[in-house]
Formats: C-alpha cells, sequence, structure tokens
C-alpha cells in the first residue's frame, strides 16, 4: 500500500526551480490593478521556502502527531515573520497588470527571483485607492489587504495558495451578519453556508468524540450557518420532561459531566435575537446509549423547543426572508404519528431521515449529502477528499431560481470523517489535511466557468476556528457575493458601480417588483406586532410598519367616528418584497398610529393578496350587514402561483363587522374572474346609485372600468388606454372626485402608477383631471402630469369616505422599485419602507401652467413643535439652526418671498437650503434660482449611508413665478425622508436619504436678492409622533404602549 502524503507536502521534483509565476484572480466587482511588485529577503529566515505557512497556528501539534503515523516530516524552521515597516526591498518593479472583475490574470511574474526565502509586497489599485499585501502571507492563510491612504472605499481580503503562487482577492465580509446583504426571495439552499459537524464537541474529550476547537457561539460569531448535532433523550418515558444530552455516537460529548441541548438552543436564540437577519440550520439526529426511540425524540422537540416563532419546522426548504431571526429545524429522525398531521398535513422540518450511511452521494428528500465518514486508512483521505470536490461541483451547478420558481434541493458536504481506532484518522488530523485542501479548491478550481451559480451548498467541517484560522468559513462566504445572481450583487456590485461610475452590470435571476418573492409562512395574528421607533434612519412622522417590508397602501378609508385607516401591502416575515398580506394602522389625525393586528392573510399556499381598497357599505348593498351602517369591504387581487409561475389575477372581496378590524372573505370568490396574470390593483368608490371600480390591465396599458349594485356582480363599461407615460405596465389606479380651486365645482382625476419606466428611473405615478359620467372618463386634455417630481413617490391612493366637497386626502408609498428591497434599515430597526406624509388635494386651473393637482401636507398641528427660528425679513442672509437636541431629529421650515421682479431678478439670486451632519460632514441640499427658467432642485449626493446606480442624486422642476411677484416654500426633514411643497403645493417632492449619521444642522441662505424682496423664515420642531416609553418587555407597538398601566381599545388609544 502506498503512503499517503497531503498534496500540499508532497516533494517536489526539482526543488531549486523558481515557482510558478503569479496568478491573481479577482471575485470583487470592481476592476484591480496590480501596480507595484517588491522584492524582500524574507526576515528571520534563510532556508527553503515553506510554502505552506497556514499551519502556522497548530504546525507542532500537527507535526508530532501525524509525522508518526504518515511517515514523513515536515519542513522544519521557524515560521516567515513579518516585513519590518522600513525594510528595504532588493528588487523594486513598476508595473500596470489589470485584474476585472470575476475573472482570472495569469502573469509573467515570478513569485521568487533567488533560491532562498522571499516575500513579495504587492500594492494593487482600486478606483484611485491602494491596498498592499505581502506574500506568502507569514500569519495564517488569508489576509486583509492593507489601504494606504484614508478613508478607503473597500475592503478586500486574499487567500494565497503557495504551491501555484496563486492569488485569490474578494471582498471582505461581516462575518457575524453576513446574510443581511442577502435577498429575502432566496431560498436557503441557494446559498453557500458553513456548518460544523458535531458542532458542540468543544470540551474536553476523547481525541475520536471531540469534533471543534471553539465553542458553537464562537462559530456563530464567525459565520457558521449549520450546525450538526446528536442528542438523546434524558427521560424519554416521561412526556412532561425536556432533557436532551449532547452526545456523539455512543459518547457524551464532554469528560466534565452531561451538556444539555436546552443551552444550546438558548444559545443560538440569543445570537439570532442580536443578529434577525440571520437564520441557523440545526440537523438533530438522536445517538447515545439507551432506550429511546426517534419518535420520543420528536415529540420532546414538538412539544418543548420549537413550539414558538423563534423555530421554522415548515417541512420544505425556506426562503431566507421567513427565515430570517429563526431556528430552521432539520430531522434526522422519524415523527411520531401525533406529529405528522402538521403543516396541513405536510409533516414537520426539513426530511433527512434517511439518506444513506456513509455515502458519496445520495439524495433524500429536499437533501442530496456528501457523507462519506469512515476513513479507515490514511489512503482514503485521498477518496474523502475526491468526493468533497465532486460534491462541491455538483452544487456549484445549481442556478439560483427566480423568485417564483420552486427552491433546489440543499447540498450537504461533510468533511468530517473520524476512525476511532487509528490515532492518524481521529477528526482533528483528518481536518489540517481536508481543510486546507478545500481552501486551495475554492481558491484555485472552483468552477470559474459553467452554467450554474457556483455556490458550495452547505460545507460541514470539524475543527474550524482553530487558532483562529476562519480560512473555510471566509470562502464560502465570500463566494457567495460573486456566485449568487442577483444576490449579493445587488447590494454590492450595484452601490461599488454607482461609487465606481462603472457600466451597469448584467443581473441575472434578480427579482423586480414585477414578479416579487411570494412564500407562505406563519405570521402574527390577533396582535399587533411589535417595532422599533428609536433607530437612526426610523421617520417620526411618516408612517412606517412596526417590522420588515412594506409596499403600496391599500384599502384606505376614514370611518364614522373619524378614525383614518391604512392598510398596506406588507411582508411580515422579511425585509424585501413578498408573502404579501395587509398590514393595518389606524389615527385619529394621520400622524399618531396605531399598528392593528394584520387585517388579511393569503388564503392558501399559492395564493397571494396584492392591492386592493376597501370601502364602507352605509346601506347595506352587499347584504353583509343587515343590523348595521358601519360594515366594510374590501376588494382585492388574488394571485395565482400554483404552478411556480405567474398565474391568474383574480377580484376578490372579504367584509368586515367590526369596522375593519378582522375581515371573513366571500365565500363565491372571485368575483370577477380572470385568466390574464396582469390584471390586478382594483379601487372602488360610490358614484351616486352604483359602485364603481377601476382595475388595471397593467401590461395592456388600460384601465378599465367596472360598475356594480352590490359589490358582488360586476359589468365592464369602458376602459382608457394608452395614455400618458406607458413603462412597462400600469398599476394602482385611483379615480377620485376633488375640489376646482375657486370655485364651486369639483373634476374627476384618474391616476395611474407606472413602473418601471419614469422619466428619473423606476416607478412614478401622473394624473389626468377630467370628466366622468358613471361608467366613461375623459381627460380635459392629453397633457402627462406627474402627482410628484422626487424619486420616492408610488403606488398613492385616496381615502374613501372624504367629503367630494372637501380636499381629497392621500398617502403614497415613500420609495422606488429600482432599489426599495436595497435600503438600509439602520442598526435597531429590522424595517424598510415608509409612506410619504399624509396630503390634501385638490385641482386648480393655474393661467401659467394649466391644471395642477395642489397637494400640501395634512393639517400639521398635532406634531409641529416649539419655535427654532423665525426672520420676517431675511435679505441677503443666512438663517442656522441647530436642531441636534430636538428629540424626533426633524423639523419644518417655511419660506415666503414677496415682491419678485421677474424682469429684474438675475438667475444668481437664490434661495437655498442644506442640513448637514456635523459628526460625518454628510449633507442634503437644494435650492431656488429665482431667475431664468427659475428651476427648483434637491441634491442628496452628499449623504453617504447608501450608494446604488439607481439612487439618482438630484432631481429638479421648473417652477414658475406667480404673476404677484411671490414664491413659497414648505419643508419637512424626518431623519431619512424629506419632502417639500412649493408654491402652496403646485409642486412637490419626495426624496429619501440614508446618512451615516444623523443630519441635525440646518442652513437657509439668501444669495443675489434684490432689493424691494422680503423674505419670510420660519423654522419649527417637529415632535415625535411614536411613543419613546415601553412595556416591561421593552415593545412598542405604535403611539401607545400595550401592558402596564396603558390601555387600547379595538381603535387605540387617542
Amino acid at each position: 500500500m502506498r503512503r499517503f502524503i497531503p498534496p500540499c507536502f508532497r516533494k517536489k521534483s526539482k526543488p531549486d526551480k523558481p515557482l510558478a509565476p503569479l496568478t491573481i484572480r479577482n471575485l470583487t466587482s470592481v476592476p484591480i490593478d496590480l501596480k507595484v511588485i517588491e522584492r524582500y529577503n524574507a526576515p528571520g529566515n534563510n532556508g527553503p521556502v515553506i510554502a505552506v505557512s497556514r499551519f502556522a497556528g497548530n504546525i507542532t501539534s500537527f507535526t508530532n502527531n501525524f509525522t508518526e503515523t504518515a511517515g514523513f516530516k515536515l519542513p522544519t524552521g521557524p515560521a516567515p515573520k513579518e516585513l519590518e515597516e522600513n525594510a528595504q526591498s532588493f528588487n523594486h518593479e513598476e508595473v500596470d497588470i489589470r485584474v476585472e472583475p470575476f475573472t482570472t490574470n495569469h502573469t509573467d511574474k515570478q513569485a521568487t527571483e533567488r533560491e532562498h526565502n522571499e516575500i513579495l509586497r504587492l500594492t494593487f489599485e482600486a478606483d484611485g485607492q491602494r491596498y498592499r499585501i505581502d506574500t506568502p502571507l507569514p500569519m495564517g492563510f488569508t489576509r486583509t489587504l492593507t489601504p494606504l491612504g484614508p478613508d478607503p472605499k473597500y475592503s478586500f481580503t486574499a487567500v494565497f495558495v503557495p504551491g501555484k503562487t496563486f492569488l485569490t482577492i474578494f471582498s471582505s465580509a461581516n462575518l457575524d451578519r453576513w446574510m443581511s446583504e442577502l435577498a429575502d426571495y432566496l431560498p436557503i439552499s441557494a446559498l453557500s453556508i458553513p456548518g460544523t459537524h458535531n458542532s458542540p464537541t468543544c470540551n474536553k474529550a476523547l481525541p475520536s468524540v471531540r469534533c471543534q476547537a471553539v465553542s458553537p457561539r464562537k462559530q456563530l460569531n464567525n459565520g457558521v450557518r449549520f450546525f450538526d448535532i446528536r442528542v438523546q433523550p434524558q427521560k424519554p418515558e416521561d412526556p412532561g420532561h425536556d432533557g436532551l444530552i449532547l452526545v456523539h455516537g455512543v459518547f457524551p460529548i464532554s469528560l466534565t459531566g452531561n451538556k444539555y441541548f436546552r443551552d444550546l438552543s438558548n444559545d443560538v436564540i440569543h445570537f439570532l435575537e442580536e443578529h434577525p437577519s440571520e437564520t441557523v440550520i440545526i440537523s438533530i439526529k438522536r445517538e447515545g446509549p439507551g432506550e429511546h426511540t426517534d419518535q420520543q425524540l420528536s415529540k420532546i422537540l414538538h412539544d418543548h423547543y420549537t413550539n414558538n416563532d423563534r423555530w421554522y419546522t415548515d417541512p420544505r426548504i425556506p426562503r431566507l426572508g421567513e427565515a430570517r431571526g429563526k431556528i430552521t429545524l432539520m430531522r434526522r429522525f422519524a415523527l411520531d404519528d401525533s406529529i405528522k398531521g402538521d403543516h396541513e398535513g405536510r409533516g414537520y422540518a426539513i426530511d433527512a431521515e434517511n439518506w444513506a450511511y456513509n455515502t458519496p452521494n445520495d439524495r433524500h428528500g429536499d437533501v442530496i449529502v456528501q457523507d462519506f465518514c469512515e476513513v479507515l486508512e490514511y489512503v482514503n483521505i485521498d477518496a474523502k477528499t475526491k468526493y468533497v470536490t465532486e460534491h462541491l461541483q455538483r452544487a456549484s451547478c445549481l442556478q439560483c431560481p427566480d423568485a417564483d420558481a420552486p427552491p433546489p434541493p440543499l447540498h450537504l458536504n461533510f468533511l468530517s470523517a473520524s476512525n476511532f481506532w487509528k490515532v492518524g484518522c481521529w477528526p482533528e488530523k483528518i481536518a489540517a489535511i481536508l481543510n486546507s485542501s478545500v481552501v486551495d479548491y475554492l481558491a484555485v478550481n472552483h468552477m470559474m466557468d459553467g452554467e450554474g451559480d457556483c455556490g458550495t451548498g452547505v460545507v460541514v467541517c470539524d475543527w474550524v476556528g482553530e487558532g483562529g484560522d476562519w480560512d473555510l468559513v471566509c470562502d464560502f462566504i465570500v463566494m457567495r457575493n460573486f456566485f449568487l445572481s442577483g444576490a449579493s450583487l445587488l447590494t454590492s456590485v450595484l452601490a461599488q458601480s454607482s461609487a465606481n461610475g462603472t457600466n451597469t452590470p448584467n443581473i441575472v435571476g434578480t427579482p423586480t417588483a414585477n414578479t416579487p418573492t411570494y412564500v407562505a409562512s406563519t405570521v402574527p395574528s390577533g396582535t399587533p406586532i411589535s417595532g422599533n421607533y428609536t433607530g437612526s434612519l426610523r421617520p417620526q412622522i411618516h408612517f412606517s410598519p412596526p417590522r420588515n417590508f412594506m409596499n403600496d397602501p391599500n384599502g384606505m378609508f376614514v370611518d364614522s367616528d373619524g378614525v383614518w385607516h391604512l392598510y398596506y401591502q406588507y411582508d411580515a416575515t422579511g425585509l424585501t418584497a413578498g408573502n404579501q398580506h395587509w398590514g393595518h394602522a389606524t389615527s385619529k389625525d394621520l400622524y399618531h398610529w396605531v399598528n392593528q393586528p394584520i387585517a388579511l392573510f393569503p388564503p392558501n399556499n399559492y395564493t397571494y393578496i396584492f392591492s386592493g381598497s376597501a370601502v364602507v357599505d352605509v346601506n347595506n348593498t352587499s347584504g353583509f350587514f343587515p343590523n348595521q351602517t358601519n360594515g366594510v369591504v374590501a376588494i382585492y387581487t388574488l394571485a395565482d402561483y400554483a404552478g411556480g409561475q405567474p398565474g391568474p389575477q383574480q377580484q376578490a372581496i372579504a367584509y368586515s363587522y367590526d369596522s375593519g378590524y378582522t375581515f371573513i372573505p366571500y365565500e363565491a370568490n372571485p368575483v370577477i374572474a380572470s385568466e390574464s396574470s396582469q390584471f390586478r390593483d382594483p379601487k372602488v368608490i360610490w358614484y351616486q346609485d352604483h359602485w364603481v371600480m377601476v382595475i388595471a390591465y397593467a401590461q395592456e396599458f388600460a384601465i378599465g372600468f367596472f360598475t356594480s349594485p352590490d359589490l358582488k356582480n360586476w359589468t365592464a363599461t369602458s376602459n382608457f388606454t394608452y395614455h400618458g407615460l406607458l413603462g412597462l405596465q400600469y398599476e394602482c389606479p385611483n379615480l377620485v372626485e376633488m375640489p376646482v380651486q375657486g370655485t364651486d365645482e369639483t373634476a374627476w382625476v384618474l391616476q395611474i402608477s407606472i413602473n418601471p419606466g419614469a422619466p428619473l428611473g423606476g416607478s412614478i405615478a401622473e394624473y389626468f383631471p377630467g370628466t366622468f359620467n358613471g361608467t366613461h372618463f375623459k381627460t380635459f386634455d392629453d397633457v402627462a402630469r406627474i402627482a410628484d417630481f422626487g424619486k420616492d413617490n408610488y403606488a398613492g391612493q385616496f381615502f374613501f369616505g372624504t367629503d367630494p366637497g372637501e380636499d381629497a386626502i392621500s398617502i403614497a408609498w415613500a420609495s422606488n422599485w429600482q432599489y426599495a428591497d436595497l435600503t438600509p434599515t439602520g442598526p435597531l430597526e429590522g424595517w424598510r419602507s415608509s409612506m410619504s406624509l399624509p396630503r390634501r388635494n385638490y385641482l386648480a386651473n393655474i393661467t401659467r401652467i394649466g391644471w395642477d393637482m395642489i397637494s400640501e401636507p395634512y393639517d400639521m398641528s398635532p406634531v409641529l413643535g416649539k419655535l427654532l427660528a423665525t426672520k420676517s425679513s431675511l435679505g441677503n442672509g443666512t438663517v442656522v439652526v441647530d436642531f441636534e437636541h430636538v428629540e424626533s431629529n426633524a423639523l419644518w421650515f417655511s419660506v415666503n418671498v414677496t415682491g419678485i421682479n421677474t424682469t429684474e431678478i438675475s438667475r444668481s439670486a437664490t434661495m437655498n437650503f442644506t442640513f448637514r451632519s456635523p459628526v460625518s460632514n454628510e449633507f442634503l441640499q437644494g435650492g431656488f434660482y429665482f431667475g431664468g427658467d427659475t428651476p427648483f432642485f434637491i441634491d442628496r449626493s452628499g449623504v453617504k449611508g447608501f450608494e446604488n446606480v439607481f439612487f439618482t442624486d438630484k432631481v429638479s422642476t421648473n417652477n414658475p413665478i406667480s404673476a404677484d411677484g411671490t414664491w413659497s416654500m414648505v419643508g419637512v426633514i424626518d431623519r431619512s425622508i424629506f419632502e417639500v411643497f412649493l408654491d402652496g403645493g403646485e409642486r412637490s417632492a419626495t426624496v429619501s436619504f440614508y446618512p451615516k449619521n444623523p443630519l441635525t444642522q440646518m442652513t437657509l441662505a439668501a444669495v443675489n436678492i434684490l432689493p424691494g424682496m422680503d423674505i419670510a423664515v420660519e423654522v419649527r420642531a417637529i415632535n415625535s409622533a411614536w411613543a419613546r416609553y415601553a412595556d416591561d418587555k421593552g415593545t412598542v407597538l405604535g403611539n401607545v404602549t400595550v401592558g402596564g398601566n396603558s390601555t387600547v381599545g379595538k381603535k387605540g388609544l387617542f
């Protein structure tokens, strides 16, 4: 039998031959240029080149154990030392070698020019900034490149493979929260996940039992997201006892006494509470001595551990969004009969019960596993390495599915192996060889070409983290930054492309607003979801969801008690669009909101609730409410995804006896059947003696008009087609009657949202003034008018229940589908997206601009606070306000200008504003030019907390000065959202921004103002609409606290 020698230690046929030329692999999203190569004598070592330095941390113990059994000796001598900062090179070469993103460059530069040991100091340049690294790496296998200037834009890490002089550079990752950069729609089987085998076996134990060097918590902190756990029920005959002893085979995992699964699971839950973006897969198998059964284990886990919202136990592969903050359970045990009926009869937990033992490749259910574990002789390590790399190749061929496609199987690849009876085949010895071989393979050979996404699946290791060596974990996590199509590319490539001015990358498989992720999952019902409203980005008077993702406002109405009801598209389980429900909040003033329980749920696992509207059926036309006048009916779209692809979109209704807090779906749904997959977003109003619905035939560029006497039976009456900006599709139509300024008349407005296709990119709303006769709408003219000239105002809806003779009240979604799934959520908050301010709207026919929908903030007196500054005649002056002491970090300001002489005013005459952070010097700015074509602009380029190629820096509009020589501006800044209203609402804009530090200094400056012009300025603090107190559990549900001494009724506390 031939003697096994690890590949990295095998003798070279010509030891004095120079190493191969340097090869550089760039696994980042930016071009990297090699600029300088410097050669140094390696300090403190004049012996032969030691090509393997990764074992520096445990080289002594490894040598002592391995040389006796493998029959050879490692190179001896001290490990290379760090270069001194003032070390003198014996060769300095200026080069210019570019390595494009995700490519490999085989250079002609030799790694060594002398026979004795050398150090190469390589200097790279990326986006004008330089970074340096010394190779071979003297203190471990991976190293962060050293930036050579202040404020580096990037953080790079490198893997060096000495035998092949191969340097792989990748973007550094935050190991404790690396999943936060990935999209919610991704199934966990599409991720590259580092795991550990017999994860808690880090205690003093038999050497054949111990598999890990560090504790499970330390593993989690360093990126491990899969735990392999073996347990023994302590008292299986007692159903009330929850004791599960951690074991490995028939042995306890520690020689110092039993260790328990309860402590381990609590540690994982505490980690997830601190890192809610993550999920941890725990695979559990029954082992240990004694009489106990799988069925008993399943009952203990089911009844004592997983019966809460910290566990994901659905028997299918979850999407990341529905597993975040939870333990995802994989079972390697049979179920008790009483549990088989869980999840609508589908069972309990991801089923991995029957994979074959000691298998190089076996599929069971949703799991494909390599677990060849009986390495009985040294030569078998070669076979194990072969099986591991083959399984990595299989995993790399998977393509991340589209958002609406079923998840691929989960690839499990165990690097662990052992032979109890042979010292050289104990877990630590095999891991020392196999882990490093896999790092080499991933760095050099792992699927640079091919049709898949080049992921790894779950790779389950022994002895990671020993001596601080997390190479394996780093490689897996970094791989996903590139190889997952449309995942981290969305968050890093786009942001870096924007920063670098590079071309927009081609992103494959990325979900858009048109194909969001919809996954069935359990969300809270009957109680409001709690949220933290104190974070630095959380708006204080703009509504935002308590947690997770929100988009379009839905079903808005005001009831007879003056309570405003806001429903909204809501994914209660993730931070991106998907798993849509109808969230619900109520208010008496449209600023102080109370989060209510979720109002509408999907009817099953494959049908989803899209946007719609709600009405109060005062006259009981529906027949649902024979004994009341405040019955509420919701009208919404049901979207069928039964085949994994978009199916028919049909219209349904649900009715509520309690003023819109809970709903009962109509048993005869749908009320409008359809075979179209692009037919959605019904908005219903009352017209004289019947109901009218407007609805989008989205990609036919048509708004359909339907009528009904009872909300159940609908008749198509007309279509409004091909008007205004078309974009890709029409969505979220609104038909509303509103007053005309200066008259006793009213007129109608049809508002349509388009996405994508806005002038600035992405989504926007346009409107058409006209007439309506109960069945047909006709525009006054053919002009396309934009509802808001900012980038972040979409899918606005008008409240049902206001008087047509009074201003129409609206709220819009303050985001844009080009980046809505990517924006930051703040360090504490775990939410994404907010609504615009509530607005009062009416029509005006203005001489200089024609028909215009005037939009102004709804009465802000409930939230306006202390007067901070006032100036009745500013002239060419400046107002500076430091509002760091304002608890809300939010301001309202107004500027009113009179006496403008449009024939004499210079274009250089301006009224400017700037909001700035005194900590980071970030700023948001804007201004108005009184001369020329009177442009107004807003610029968010100075805010640095979020960058994306589609996150347009600047927006502008022209704002003609009134004939009476006046101009006005009202602005509201609310932590991460800014709204401005010009000339009483003739023009309005909504702009989101995400500073690293709060913007708490304001400057208003008038420049080159002519004599005779008066400028009046007023600045007020805004009082937070969200309560700053909590119950004994620290749970803030909204503006009131549930529990303690506070009380909340069905409609909240007002």
